[in-house]
């Protein structure tokens, strides 16, 4: 399910990290559509003093379709973890697609 923010007409996707190697700098997410994407240690966004990203944390994130011939996952760009101590709707953006 693409989100879109409405300020900055970007599309973000809200999901679940299922693995994370934190000496590797990479992992996957799970998408709310039920696909798997990588993410890099470049593309994690912190709001805090390091930047990784936990186990079954919930994220947003801009996907990046890639070609199945080079790659066998799609990309997870601007990961941004969603802390327990933000308010929703400062995290999570507006489902625009009916």
């Amino acid at each position: 399910m693409l989100m879109k923010n409405v300020s900055e007409g970007e599309y973000k996707m809200n999901g679940t990290v299922h693995f994370w190697h934190n000496k590797r700098g990479y992992g996957f997410i799970k998408g709310e559509n039920g696909e798997s994407y990588f993410v890099g240690f470049p593309d994690v966004i912190s709001r805090h003093d390091f930047k990784s990203l936990d186990l079954n944390e919930e994220v947003t994130f801009e996907p990046l379709k890639q070609s199945r011939e080079t790659y066998k996952y799609d990309r997870a760009l601007k990961v941004l973890p969603i802390y327990a101590d933000e308010k929703p709707e400062e995290a999570k953006y507006e489902n625009t697609s009916k």
